[in-house]
């Protein structure tokens, strides 16, 4: 399949081709209008992906409200806990923020005492999983726009929550974290070269953000401005006057980085366009073809029709049929027994107990093999397509 492509075109400046004064930018529009937002809530709209000819960063092209966020509902369908992820570190799924510490306690030597500023803190989570390992250190929270969250206020105190704008934000610290935040800041080169003042000489920078190169579902976020993969996330940080001290897929599908204020100026480097975004943008068109044909598949074998997860991928795979799932299937014993898009959760020992029916795994397919090879034996009678 063709990929749908516009015409090049001349915008503004790239943010990692400095030196290219309007360099070209070649146009895609997704497949499917039915997207979702980072909330992981249904989201109907055109979104097009403005790539660089030159180096490959891409960037979407569309423009937010600056209220965008405001409206939305931090605690709805959380469950007053955070979402657990499987990864080759742990045996089952772990909480986000404890595999972020985990690395965190085995790469630096961390001090007793410390103070850490989670930007974009959402629900407080990380300072809350920071606390509970790090006893002595003190976690605050900082969020743009003051919006009230009864889950964050159990994890971080009123009094180290700050809001409004980032230059406001007082004091230093030992540890400055941005988890999945830079993929929607508008200008990420001007954000991430605003930081050093927040932070101690001796202090780190840990970053994680989306890699579309290993999830093409990273694309169809609609609020996500910026879409990175290893080569353009090491060339912006380095643009901005960061020292990349470790930068890896710690966890599936994701980029982690740990940076710190480097000793003397850094030469910035410009990465080389690739094919990620062509491939990624076929699984995509290719993903639309599955789904419809497992979902023809399920309705003809009747029973249950069930998605995996509750995250992004499980939306926008709900997004692409012509009927909505009985439910949704999710391992994660802090959502089972909750909604995702208006539909129950449950847990596998729930499913199992169910008539046959059909599952579908919304994941990048190397991942989704594996998963389907991990439960076929639980569920024998099962169709599972991916």
């Amino acid at each position: 399949m063709r990929l749908k492509k516009r015409p090049l075109l001349k915008t503004s400046n790239c943010l990692l081709c400095p030196s290219t004064k309007h360099p070209a930018w070649e146009a895609f529009p997704l497949p499917s209008s039915k997207l979702v937002r980072s909330d992981c809530q249904p989201f109907t709209g055109n979104k097009t992906l403005l790539e660089c000819q030159n180096c490959g960063l891409v960037h979407s092209h569309i423009a937010l409200p600056n209220d965008y966020y405001a409206a939305y509902d931090l605690d709805e369908a959380q469950m007053g806990s955070e979402q657990c992820l499987f990864s080759p570190l742990f045996e089952k799924p772990v909480p986000r923020s404890r595999q972020l510490l985990h690395l965190l306690k085995q790469t630096l030597p961390l001090p007793k005492q410390g103070r850490s500023l989670d930007l974009g803190c959402n629900h407080g989570f990380f300072s809350q999983e920071l606390i509970r390992l790090f006893p002595n250190w003190q976690g605050f929270g900082y969020e743009p726009w003051p919006r009230p969250s009864a889950l964050r206020e159990k994890c971080i105190p009123p009094e180290q929550f700050f809001s409004g704008p980032l230059e406001a934000v007082p004091g230093s610290y030992d540890l400055l974290s941005l988890i999945h935040v830079l993929e929607h800041v508008p200008d990420p080169l001007g954000y991430l070269m605003a930081l050093p003042r927040l932070l101690n000489p001796e202090g780190y920078l840990l970053i994680q953000i989306p890699d579309y190169s290993q999830t093409a579902f990273d694309l169809t976020i609609f609020d996500h401005l910026w879409h990175f993969n290893l080569q353009t996330l090491m060339a912006l940080l380095m643009q901005s006057g960061w020292e990349v001290v470790m930068m890896g897929r710690f966890l599936p599908k994701e980029l982690t980085a740990l940076c710190r204020i480097p000793s003397q100026p850094l030469q910035p480097i410009s990465p080389h366009r690739g094919a990620e975004l062509a491939t990624a943008l076929k699984e995509l068109n290719h993903l639309q073809l599955r789904v419809s044909m497992w979902e023809q598949a399920a309705l003809d074998k009747a029973g249950p029709r069930v998605v995996l997860g509750t995250a992004i991928a499980a939306g926008y795979v709900s997004g692409l049929l012509e009927q909505p799932p009985d439910c949704y299937l999710d391992e994660s014993p802090q959502t089972q027994g909750g909604s995702f898009w208006q539909r129950s959760v449950v847990g596998l020992d729930q499913l199992k107990a169910l008539p046959a029916g059909s599952l579908f795994l919304p994941f990048p397919q190397p991942q989704a093999l594996s998963i389907q090879t991990r439960l076929k034996p639980q569920l024998p009678h099962w169709q599972i397509g991916f």
